[in-house]
């Protein structure tokens, strides 16, 4: 029996967090590689769950094919060599497109690839850009090829509850990974800078177990494709909402506050939003009271000079270090870490982790900070 293989896409730097949510959401281990996953499910239906519920993936693949490469040639002749199963995905009034992402140094473009490799796929299916039956997908990352059905039919990182937008957002697959790396779990979790709300979003998605696209299940490929035709998929889609725990968000701009309220409501959880900035922290809690902080702050920039930065980031740990739990965790994302370790230590607080993600293009540092304990 051949063994089935499948992939899920996700951000450089946080492909554990995306391992985890796998092992979670149905069960199975997965081989880390840069930027994806690899992991082996145990029914053709675990990929659909996945697309439905995994906040940390952007694309969820069956694998059809991977390898490595040299150039553009080496990629085209390797792929043209392969035999693959076509008939499982497509019959004869099919429609199917090939869509490319590419990421890394290459002296081609994505669309040389859609084409080229489009044309040694040997079908006599029509292609539909607009209306495809099947979506196959070609993943490339530096001299690494993925090949697959695309399960979703779309870009699973973008968020149909973001609808009022801030400049400096963050994707809500790194909101997701955030949380997770607190170790949050029910319990009181707080983003002090939340701008438009997705931090809070993404932990009370997460601690309700409410499906990310619940909203979005209509438009899922998979319900095109061959093998589910005739699956009815209302027990998957059945609407599942738990206890959260308390989830706050603070945001000292009264515009963008009302922006996260809406944001929330249309994600459909419920976050505590608050007109406040963070100096205001100790007169919300009581000592001790906050289990998470998790938070994307503002960084230097034509707004904030050096000097406001560090003012904010010492008051932060200054409030952090009357409102956190003895146990709890501080996850922060910034490229100006160094400035808040600076501060951190001030209020006797250690480094516990370190990492760098993508945010597109662009590599940011994440830390996660707690108590320095006496031995």
């Amino acid at each position: 029996m051949m063994v089935m293989k499948a992939l899920a896409i996700t951000s450089k730097g946080i492909e554990d967090i995306t391992a985890l949510e796998i092992k979670e959401l149905i069960k199975v281990n997965s081989s880390v590689k840069e930027s994806c996953v690899v992991f082996e499910p145990k029914k053709i239906l675990d990929l659909c769950t996945l697309c439905y519920k995994g906040q940390s993936v952007s694309r969820v693949l069956f694998l059809l094919e991977s390898f490595k490469f040299k150039d553009k040639k080496d990629l085209l002749k390797k792929f043209g060599s392969k035999k693959i199963d076509y008939g499982k995905w497509l019959d004869k009034s099919s429609k199917f497109m090939v869509e490319c992402n590419r990421i890394g140094s290459h002296k081609f473009s994505s669309q040389d690839v859609e084409k080229e490799i489009g044309g040694l796929m040997p079908l006599d299916n029509k292609v539909s850009l607009d209306k495809p039956d099947v979506v196959f997908y070609a993943y490339i990352f530096e001299n690494n090829f993925y090949f697959g059905v695309d399960f979703a039919g779309f870009d699973l990182s973008k968020r149909q509850y973001k609808v009022f937008n801030h400049p400096n957002d963050i994707k809500g697959t790194i909101a997701y990974a955030l949380v997770r790396l607190s170790g949050f779990n029910k319990d009181v979790l707080l983003d002090p800078f939340c701008k438009t709300g997705v931090i809070p979003i993404e932990a009370a998605l997460f601690a309700s177990e409410f499906a990310v696209n619940y909203f979005n299940k209509e438009k899922f490929g998979f319900l095109k494709l061959k093998p589910f035709l005739k699956t009815d998929f209302k027990k998957l889609f059945e609407k599942k909402v738990r206890k959260s725990g308390r989830i706050l968000g603070y945001e000292g701009v009264p515009y963008h506050i009302v922006s996260a309220k809406k944001n929330a409501k249309i994600a459909g959880v419920d976050v505590e939003f608050s007109n406040a900035g963070v100096e205001w922290i100790d007169t919300h809690f009581k000592k001790g009271e906050v289990d998470r902080i998790v938070c994307y702050p503002p960084v230097i920039s034509d707004k904030w000079n050096k000097k406001e930065i560090l003012k904010l980031y010492q008051e932060l740990f200054y409030q952090a270090k009357y409102c956190l739990a003895e146990k709890g965790k501080i996850v922060v994302v910034s490229k100006d870490v160094d400035l808040l370790k600076e501060k951190a230590e001030r209020y006797k607080f250690k480094v516990i982790s370190e990492r760098n993600i993508w945010l597109g293009k662009l590599e940011i540092g994440v830390a996660v900070f707690g108590r320095e304990r006496l031995i």
